[in-house]
């Protein structure tokens, strides 16, 4: 008996596939010791704490949050957050914590990483239904289901308690309902508009679904007339409003916008981004091609992108309602001004799911190569997710030296050394403040005379200086004009005989038998889970004085 005709063969092989993608997602939610190394994770974890302390006071709940909208008094802004993400997965979490007892930072962010990467797998079903839509085959769908589970972008997030992993998902699920939309029914546009509302409710970029969703009506309209195609496109719309205000009530004042979302999001796109140092990689220069290199390295996988260009040739039909979701998240994502990996995450159903155009049609050895490969790629984003995660080692390194007790950090921009650590396997954690007393370089500050004699200073009580990534080191020196007392510095701490190199690790991207450098690629991908971390110790011909002449004369 083939195993296509063999419906419940076929649904232990998909289950296999799904349960091995979550085991791979479930294994690395400890990827930093739960040190709290993703300001992201720590902004949402910060959130629900304070969330749960309204909700154990009796103050209001999940249903209050829902029914209450903005007023409610579990509304992050309510309690003096600023929130520019939806509210879904902070609602969730605190569905399911309300009634436990897990309060601590540790338990907070290892819940919301485990169900963060269980959506991340019920993706990987999402996508096997986009792909089986389109080709109508399972060998292709199952493929492409793996593509999902094993590119790097989507493996790197499923562990990080974000909202990207749940906007993705969100995606996905609309997308099954858009593809279904020509020549379905109502009922296809009703889940479409759900799925579209719980994007919506996770971050404001779901909005880039409004394309593919009108190409689908519109390939709709063609194949059962426009009658049918706007009652469709009606049916999607309240699903989508009535998912919003439900999944994401804190936008809501009743049924309008809520001024302080408004409020939230006006100062948001009223930022300088310029004077923020995480967008100075992109001020620097980040040209498309870079991110398209980066996308195809480390987003969807070369095997990935290979098998998506090679089935250009097929996509017609319904395919094209998940081309148009693709191209328009990746060209959204290439043209703006912070190109970040994670903020093309959407893309990746899409373009795993239409990997199966071309696997239905490719002999079944050059498919399996393929596949072969993206498992082999994808593994060395799990195993950036071992634990061994060079800011955690840099740590263990400096509480084994006796005598270091003074620390210099680049900047609050970027995470200090040490960071909390376990010293031993299953031990707690210690943290830096019960030991070092740490300097504060503000590398980020004003380049001005002040900035040098606090440098030169500094670096004379510091037992060791610490680079905990290139956050700073690389990006700055790339602006010499705006930043030359930095240039200077960096480059002194790499040249200067009076003070050693005496810690290193760049991981770069560890391959199964292979150790790729990544420094090329943008800094949003190494900076949070595998950073270059280097420690320097002033020698004892250190002299504060002519590094301070030294700064002083780039200024000049």
């Amino acid at each position: 008996m083939r195993i296509e005709k063999s419906p419940l063969a076929i649904a232990a092989i998909v289950a296999a596939l799904v349960i091995a993608g979550g085991w791979l997602r479930l294994s690395g939610t400890d990827w930093d010791g739960f040190a709290f190394l993703n300001p992201d994770e720590r902004h949402l974890v910060f959130m629900l704490t304070d969330m749960l302390e309204v909700t154990d006071r009796g103050d209001g709940g999940l249903l209050s949050g829902i029914l209450d909208g903005a007023g409610a008094a579990v509304n992050p802004r309510t309690i003096g957050f600023f929130n520019v993400y939806g509210d879904l997965p902070l609602l969730a979490m605190l569905g399911l914590l309300s009634g436990s007892e897990a309060r601590g930072f540790q338990e907070l962010i290892e819940a919301g990483r485990t169900v963060t990467a269980l959506i991340d797998t019920a993706t990987i079903l999402a996508v096997f239904f986009l792909a089986h839509a389109l080709c109508r085959r399972i060998w292709p769908a199952l493929g492409a289901a793996a593509v999902y589970a094993l590119a790097p972008t989507a493996l790197q997030l499923a562990n990080f308690y974000a909202s990207d992993t749940w906007l993705v998902a969100g995606y996905a699920w609309c997308l099954l309902g858009l593809v279904a939309l020509p020549g379905g029914s109502v009922r296809h546009a009703l889940a479409a508009g759900v799925g579209f509302g719980l994007a919506l409710a996770c971050k404001i970029t779901g909005a880039w679904l409004i394309f593919p969703a009108l190409l689908a009506v519109g390939l709709s309209a063609r194949e059962s007339g426009w009658r049918l195609a706007s009652t469709q496109l009606l049916a999607g719309l309240v699903a989508t409003l009535v998912t919003l205000r439900l999944a994401s009530p804190f936008l809501f004042d009743g049924l309008l916008p809520a001024a302080s979302a408004v409020e939230d999001f006006r100062e948001l796109f009223a930022m300088k981004v310029m004077e923020i140092p995480p967008t100075w990689q992109w001020e620097a220069g980040y040209p498309a091609a870079a991110f398209l290199r980066d996308f195809t390295l480390f987003g969807l996988g070369p095997a990935g992108v290979a098998l998506l260009l090679a089935g250009v040739p097929w996509m017609r039909g319904r395919a094209l309602i998940l081309l148009v979701a693709f191209v328009g998240v990746l060209l959204t994502v290439l043209f703006d001004f912070v190109s970040a990996l994670r903020y093309a995450a959407p893309a990746l159903p899409a373009g795993a799911a239409l990997a199966a155009l071309a696997l239905s049609r490719m002999p079944r050895a050059v498919s399996l190569l393929l596949l072969v490969v993206a498992g082999w790629w994808g593994a060395g984003a799990v195993l950036l997710h071992d634990g061994n995660h060079p800011r955690l080692d840099a740590s263990r390194w400096i509480w084994a030296q006796d005598g270091v007790t003074v620390i210099a950090n680049e900047s609050a921009w970027d995470e200090g050394l040490p960071v909390a650590v376990s010293l031993e396997a299953g031990g707690p954690q210690r943290w830096p403040q019960e030991r070092f007393t740490l300097l504060d370089l503000d590398i980020t500050g004003a380049e001005d005379a002040d900035k040098a004699a606090r440098i030169a200073s500094m670096l004379a009580e510091a037992d060791l200086v610490a680079v905990s990534s290139g956050r700073q080191s690389e990006q700055m020196p790339r602006l010499p004009e705006r930043f030359p007392l930095t240039t200077a510095y960096y480059r002194w701490l790499e040249t200067d005989a009076c003070i050693e190199r005496v810690w290193h690790a760049d991981r770069g991207y560890p391959l199964p038998g292979l150790r790729l450098d990544d420094a090329f690629a943008q800094e949003p991908w190494r900076v949070y889970d595998h950073p270059i971390v280097s420690l320097y110790a002033p020698l004892d011909c250190y002299d504060a004085a002519a590094l301070e002449a030294r700064l002083l004369e780039a200024l000049r």
